[in-house]
C-alpha cells in the first residue's frame, strides 16, 4: 500500500470515528424527549428568521471539531482526457477557500472507466487535483465524471 493510499484509509477512519463521536456526543446530550418537548415545527419558523452568518457558503463550522476551522463541501464535473495505457492523468476541482495542505476525501459519483485507479487528491488553493491511473493496455478516453469532495480546512 502506497503512503497516499495509506493516508486516505487513516483519514477514512478518521472521519468515521469522527462522526460516530457527534452522533454518541449529541444523543448523550440532547435525549430525544427533551429534543421533541422543545421543538418548534418548521410552520412556526418564518422565512428568513434562521440565519447563520458565521457559516460560509458550502461550509460547516467545526468548532467541535480539534484541528479544523471548517468543512468544505464541493461538487464537480471532471475529464481526464485522454490517458495513455499505464500512465496518470490528472483535472482540478475548483474549490473556493482551499489552500495547500487542506486534508481532502473525494469520491467519483458516476462515468469512470473500470480500467481507472483514482489514486490521489491534492489539495492546493483555491482548487482540488484529482488523480487517476490508467491499469488498460488501451490508450483511455476520460469521460465526464461527477466528483464529491469534502475538504477539511486546517
Amino acid at each position: 500500500m502506497t503512503k497516499l493510499q495509506t493516508q486516505f484509509v487513516v483519514m477514512t477512519l478518521v472521519i468515521s470515528i469522527v462522526a460516530s463521536a457527534a452522533v454518541i456526543a449529541s444523543a448523550a446530550t440532547n435525549p430525544l424527549s427533551v429534543v421533541a418537548q422543545k421543538a418548534i415545527p418548521t410552520n412556526k419558523i418564518a422565512n428568513g428568521n434562521v440565519t447563520m452568518p458565521k457559516i460560509a457558503s458550502q461550509s460547516v463550522t467545526t468548532s467541535k471539531i480539534q484541528g479544523l476551522t471548517r468543512l468544505i463541501f464541493a461538487g464537480c464535473n471532471l475529464n481526464f482526457g485522454t490517458v495513455n495505457p499505464h500512465a496518470g492523468g490528472l483535472a482540478d476541482c475548483s474549490v473556493p477557500g482551499t489552500v495547500a495542505g487542506d486534508n481532502v476525501v473525494a469520491s467519483p459519483n458516476n462515468g469512470m472507466w473500470d480500467a481507472f485507479s483514482f489514486y490521489a487528491v491534492i489539495s492546493l488553493d483555491g482548487k482540488v487535483r484529482i488523480l487517476v491511473h490508467n491499469n488498460s493496455d488501451n490508450i483511455l478516453q476520460g469521460l465526464p465524471t461527477t466528483w464529491s469532495v469534502i475538504v477539511f480546512h486546517k
